[in-house]
């Protein structure tokens, strides 16, 4: 390689740093979500094309421009990968954390649940789920465009997380409520039978 071809591409590595650091974080993420903190191995053969394309733009000037390309191609893929392996962990972890409650509770007391958030889990796992389906030279948007993506998943696993106090209060207020109107139906009629015994034998005197 010549001192300009060296020189494009060092510059085209650098111009890919910034979406190599976001799809790093999709995967961290997607890992951190798992509780089996499990390795996922499709957007890490994704990474593997990438190096592997690195390396042929290193050695193959003249097909320098297509292999950088095809490295760009398979790290954004790495990205849809490991944020649709997030939003799957992310909707099982909240699942989890919702497993308790019944619908009544949550939607006395986190309606957003049900209407917004459930939604919008199921939204990001669809169009992820377009985006890879699409034929390789139809995926023209960078992976950088889906960050907000990720943003909303941790959001919204945040506020269900501070929810949580909450539900376990109302649950309880309504646990005792329930036993509290449980022992009056059952000594409701006790007494008024008691009640009116007394009041018979005292009448009868």
């Amino acid at each position: 390689m010549n001192k300009s071809t060296v020189t494009t591409f060092h510059n085209s590595i650098m111009q890919l740093y910034e979406l190599y650091i976001a799809v790093k974080s999709a995967i961290i993420c997607a890992e951190n979500f798992d509780p089996q903190r499990e390795f996922y191995l499709a957007p890490l053969n994704q990474l593997r094309s990438t190096l592997d394309h690195f390396f042929k733009a290193a050695v193959s000037e003249n097909n320098m421009e297509y292999e950088l390309k095809e490295a760009k191609e398979h790290m954004n893929r790495a990205g849809y990968d490991a944020l649709e392996i997030l939003a799957g962990n992310v909707g099982n972890s909240i699942q989890e954390k919702m497993r308790p409650y019944n619908a009544n509770a949550i939607a006395k007391i986190f309606p957003d649940y049900y209407k917004s958030f459930v939604p919008k889990i199921m939204e990001i796992k669809i169009n992820i789920a377009e985006i890879r389906m699409r034929p390789k030279d139809d995926s023209e948007k960078s992976f950088l465009n889906y960050l907000g993506d990720i943003k909303v998943l941790l959001d919204i696993d945040k506020q269900v997380t501070s929810m949580i106090p909450s539900l376990v209060s109302y649950c309880k207020k309504r646990g005792r409520k329930e036993r509290v109107d449980m022992l009056l139906r059952i000594v409701s009629p006790i007494l008024g039978v008691i009640i009116g015994a007394i009041l018979t034998w005292l009448l009868s005197k």
